[in-house]
């Protein structure tokens, strides 16, 4: 699969294609390679499944401050990823706030350590 340092390439060679729409990298172990690996995607993403994948917060924030730069992002699936914390899903969820394109945003299995209530309202009222 694809580890952090492969992760770490692949965006560097992401940034070559501009028109990329869609990147599933489920199911390898990206970990601390992930945000590097965002660096290199363009604002033409519009699906992008990294579920499974062993993220963490530092991850999940990544992808939250990217979603200003994916404006045609419809699909974000984090799910998978329980060392994802309150942190990072909190990340996620005020970034969705700027980005309306964002029709499914899947952190399953990510734990929220209780905090989903609170998030929920974060959602709710903007």
């Amino acid at each position: 699969g694809i580890t952090a340092a492969g992760a770490t390439a692949l965006g560097v060679g992401l940034a070559a294609c501009a028109n990329l729409q869609e990147l599933g990298v489920s199911k390898n172990p990206l970990g601390a390679g992930f945000p590097k690996m965002l660096a290199g995607l363009g604002a033409s993403l519009v699906i992008l499944d990294a579920t499974e994948t062993g993220l963490d917060d530092p991850g999940a924030a990544a992808a939250a401050a990217s979603l200003r730069r994916w404006g045609a992002l419809r699909s974000l699936r984090l799910g998978g990823n329980p060392d994802i914390g309150a942190l990072g899903v909190e990340a996620v969820a005020r970034a969705l706030l700027g980005a309306p394109s964002v029709k499914l945003a899947d952190l399953q299995g990510a734990n929220d350590e209780g905090e989903w209530p609170r998030l929920k309202r974060v959602l709710q009222d903007g």
